[in-house]
């Protein structure tokens, strides 16, 4: 909250598209804070009271998406493998599948065996 002389930060026009700007290429609220000189609070006071600003802060979040899910979709459509994979992993529900399977020699059951060890005590005397 803003002190008894304190004024009270409105972004202008040129500023609210700034900051769309900004969130396009994904800074966070408290990188486009720091960019004004202002605190990360005045960002979150903003986001509530500026209805202005946060409609520009979510608009260029969206579009910062937008622009790397095209980059990404025409990459994959090139024939990038990797985009490929990571574009299924992520927008269809792919997912990396390993299976172990343990098997004895020559690809039978695996055997196990019970040793049985016998101790017998030790003598104190060595000649007995």
């Amino acid at each position: 909250m803003a002190g008894a002389g304190a004024k009270k930060k409105i972004f202008t026009e040129q500023q609210l598209k700034e900051v769309e700007q900004l969130a396009a290429q994904g800074l966070s609220q408290n990188q486009i804070a720091k960019f004004f000189g202002i605190n990360e609070k005045t960002i979150i006071a903003r986001k509530r009271d500026q209805k202005e600003f946060l409609e520009h802060l979510e608009r260029g979040q969206a579009k910062g998406v937008a622009i790397i899910t095209n980059s990404l979709f025409q990459t994959a459509k090139s024939g990038n493998v990797a985009a490929q994979q990571f574009y299924l992993k992520n927008r269809a529900g792919w997912r990396d599948k390993s299976e172990h399977e343990h098997t004895g020699k020559d690809g039978g059951p695996i055997r196990s065996e019970v040793i049985e060890w016998v101790l017998e005590p030790v003598s104190a005397n060595p000649n007995k």
